[in-house]
């Protein structure tokens, strides 16, 4: 009786987790990359001028905002920067965080060949980011959490979830 109640308990925290969200896969082909990836619904890939995002309205409607104070003010909750980069490594992403001298590394939460998710802290906040490597058709795509967003540590999982998936 125990273990069927807390089994119940489990599934119940686990259908509620970012996990668990609905999910779509995208064509990432206007974007000029040949690959699919799975997003929670209602997740968008544009170009814009400086850089190319996978993210949620909220991420697009903050870089649309003429207003900084107000734009500041939307949080989105993904928004992941995608790029072709040959000459990304994980290794020279690894050596840039922890020689940052502003944005400080507390702790790499993992660390693997393809994939940093780390905690940071900048002017006292708390900060969690991750950078990601693959290849795809002969090419090396870098896929980072965009940057001047205070993302939870729960919304950096869905964001590797999604990079993991990335083919």
């Amino acid at each position: 009786m125990k273990y069927s109640f807390l089994l119940i308990l489990v599934f119940f925290v686990l259908s509620n987790s970012a996990f668990a969200q609905k999910t779509s896969k995208i064509n990432l082909k206007n974007i000029g990359i040949k690959a699919k990836i799975s997003t929670p619904d209602g997740i968008e890939a544009k170009k814009l001028k400086w850089e190319t995002v996978i993210g949620d309205a909220l991420y697009f409607q903050r870089k649309e905002s003429s207003d900084i104070r107000e734009a500041s003010k939307i949080k989105p909750a993904f928004a992941i920067e995608i790029e072709e980069n040959k000459n990304y490594t994980i290794a020279k992403k690894k050596a840039s965080i922890e020689s940052n001298s502003v944005n400080k590394l507390e702790e790499f939460l993992t660390d693997k060949p393809n994939l940093l998710f780390y905690k940071t802290t900048v002017f006292r906040t708390e900060q969690y980011h991750f950078a990601y490597q693959v290849k795809i058709g002969g090419l090396i795509y870098s896929l980072e959490n965009a940057k001047g967003i205070n993302f939870t540590k729960e919304q950096i999982e869905t964001m590797i979830k999604s990079a993991e998936s990335l083919k």
